[in-house]
């Protein structure tokens, strides 16, 4: 592949990146200015923007969005997990709030049937390995 060619695709992707962000910010500019009063509620078919913070039990930093960079979402379209939409919903733009969402609304209880033990050799390439990190395999059975 030729390097003009790379850096076209490149600027292509480039451009739908930006018109999608483009057609996100336009979907919630909309929203926000059908309430007569411009405070947003969430509702079932609004388009969400949230910053979150998420912990577990004992106050560990498990994940969090980026200040630039919100979770964005359509509401009542199952695009998130069951506990978090539901305490959600009625929500007015720039309320701050916690909720707890417990496993059965959440990802489900833990399944220790669904947990494998991989040998050390299996990770060619990776020279540690810590708690917490992450990975995919691709197997006859798929990723």
């Amino acid at each position: 592949m030729s390097s003009r060619l790379v850096i076209l695709l490149l600027k292509l992707l480039v451009f739908f990146f930006d018109l999608y962000d483009n057609i996100i910010r336009l979907l919630i500019r909309y929203q926000i200015n059908k309430n007569p009063k411009n405070i947003m509620q969430i509702a079932e078919g609004t388009v969400v923007a949230i910053d979150y913070m998420l912990t577990d039990d004992d106050g560990n930093l498990l994940d969090q969005s980026q200040s630039d960079q919100p979770l964005i979402y359509l509401h009542g379209h199952k695009n998130i997990i069951p506990g978090l939409e539901s305490a959600l919903l009625g929500k007015i733009e720039g309320e701050n709030f916690e909720v707890r969402v417990a496993p059965t609304d959440g990802y489900g209880e833990t399944n220790p049937e669904l947990e494998q033990i991989v040998p050390r050799d299996r990770f060619q390439g990776v020279e540690s390995l810590e708690v917490g990190m992450q990975f995919q395999a691709n197997t006859d059975q798929g990723p």
